[in-house]
């Protein structure tokens, strides 16, 4: 599975992405094993606009795991916390 990280306002396109990976921005990936973007967060929300997950942050139903550095970091947050917000959205 091919997946998108996004670092540093960079992003990267990688087959693998694991603890210790060299990104092009220079920097290692920690630890992506569990962090999803909010491009993933919206397919496990079944939503489609961007702006819907900024929402759920702004109005404390979502917390990121971490803001990527700069003015303009991407989000980045826990799947678990995403399922958990789908099913709860789902059974509401």
């Amino acid at each position: 599975m091919l997946r998108q990280v996004h670092r540093a306002g960079h992003q990267v396109k990688a087959s693998k992405v694991t603890v210790g990976t060299m990104l092009a921005t220079g920097e290692r990936v920690a630890e992506m094993t569990d962090e999803i973007t909010t491009r993933e967060a919206l397919e496990v929300l079944g939503l489609a606009d961007p702006s819907s997950v900024s929402r759920l942050v702004a109005e404390g139903h979502l917390t990121p795991a971490r803001k990527l550095p700069g003015l303009t970091g991407a989000y980045l947050f826990h799947r678990a916390d995403v399922e958990a917000l789908a099913e709860t959205r789902g059974a509401a």
